[in-house]
C-alpha cells in the first residue's frame, strides 16, 4: 500500500480568523481561503513529487504541532479547521479525487510537544485497502 508524508511549516488560519474575514465581507473570507490554499499548495506539490491516489480510499492523518502557552493558545476546534484548507488543496492538486467519506477518512490530531522541528503540520496519506461498495466501505477484493 502506498504512503506519503508531507510537512507544512507554521500554522494555518483558524476557524475564528475565517469567521471574522467572512463577517467583514464574503470576498475577504474567500480571499483568505484561496490565499491559504495557494500557500500550502507549494510544499504539498513539491513533497508529493507528482504522486496521486486516484480512486483509492485513503486515510489522512493531520497532526498539528502547536504549543499551548502564554503566546499560543488556540483551541483544538479552531486549529482543526485547517483540515479544510489541506483537503481542498489535495483535491485541487489531484492527489486525492475527492474529500468526501467515499474517498477519505480524516484523522486530525493536536500535539503540544514540538520536539526539535518546531511549529508545523504533518500530513500522512496512505491507502486504506478499503473500497466504497453498495453505500459502505468494505475490504478491497484481491
Amino acid at each position: 500500500m502506498e504512503k506519503m508524508k508531507i510537512i507544512i511549516p507554521g500554522i494555518l488560519p483558524g476557524k475564528n480568523e475565517q469567521i471574522n474575514a467572512d463577517r467583514r465581507n464574503h470576498f475577504v473570507g474567500n480571499r483568505l481561503k484561496q490565499k491559504t490554499q495557494e500557500e500550502i499548495s507549494w510544499p504539498i506539490r513539491i513533497q508529493s513529487r507528482g504522486k496521486t491516489f486516484g480512486d483509492h480510499h485513503v486515510i489522512i492523518r493531520v497532526k498539528f504541532y502547536e504549543p499551548w502557552n502564554g503566546h499560543h493558545r488556540r483551541d483544538d476546534d479552531n486549529i482543526m479547521h485547517g483540515c479544510k484548507y489541506i483537503l481542498d488543496a489535495l483535491v485541487n492538486l489531484g492527489i486525492i479525487r475527492d474529500d468526501g467519506p467515499k474517498f477519505v477518512k480524516l484523522l486530525p490530531e493536536r500535539e503540544t510537544d514540538l520536539g526539535t522541528h518546531g511549529i508545523r503540520i504533518e500530513i500522512t496519506i496512505e491507502e486504506s485497502g478499503m473500497v466504497w461498495k453498495d453505500g459502505r466501505l468494505t475490504a478491497r477484493e484481491a
